[in-house]
């Protein structure tokens, strides 16, 4: 009886809240991109489910951790800012692994895709379709987006071009 009574709580709480976005989430730009595999920008409860570690993985020289994919081929550098607790990231960086680094911090995936779907190797107008029209061009392979959230911080999105193909990602929040 009790468990039946702690689904019927569980579903109208649910439905309480089904359709409905935080007043955050819907002032948030079609761009907006917070995730990668999982790891929710400043949300040190999913990096250490999704890594499987509880213990500080930032590297305090740096002020990084570093992530290879399963194939050791696509590196995630997530950015701790001065004042974040511990594995809670504001930024993410996801490119090819050119130099071959071996970090201790691997996911097996076969690739870093972010909660938008956007993954190394997509071209201009893949990225153009999922996340709309730049705010700035620098020059014609870096695409710009950013805006001001209402917590007053900075998001910002840098997305870099190498022969047509998406070559490196960058988004979280800016340092204020």
């Amino acid at each position: 009886m009790k468990t039946v009574l702690l689904l019927i709580v569980g579903v109208f709480l649910t439905l309480d809240n089904f359709g409905q976005s935080t007043n955050d989430d819907r002032h948030r730009p079609q761009f907006y991109d917070s995730t990668i595999n999982g790891l929710q920008l400043r949300d040190p409860a999913s990096i250490e489910r999704i890594m499987g570690i509880t213990d500080n993985i930032v590297d305090n020289e740096s002020e990084r951790a570093e992530v290879i994919n399963e194939t050791g081929n696509q590196l995630l550098t997530m950015i701790f800012h001065p004042g974040d607790v511990v594995n809670q990231f504001s930024e993410y960086k996801v490119e090819y692994n050119k130099e071959r680094k071996l970090p201790k911090l691997r996911i097996n995936e076969k690739e870093f895709i972010t909660g938008k779907g956007i993954r190394l190797g997509i071209t201009k107008e893949q990225l153009s379709e999922t996340l709309g029209q730049p705010k700035d061009k620098k020059q014609e392979d870096t695409w710009m987006y950013y805006y001001k959230q209402e917590n007053g911080l900075l998001y910002f999105g840098s997305y870099y071009f190498q022969d047509g193909m998406l070559a490196e990602f960058w988004f979280g929040e800016e340092y204020p």
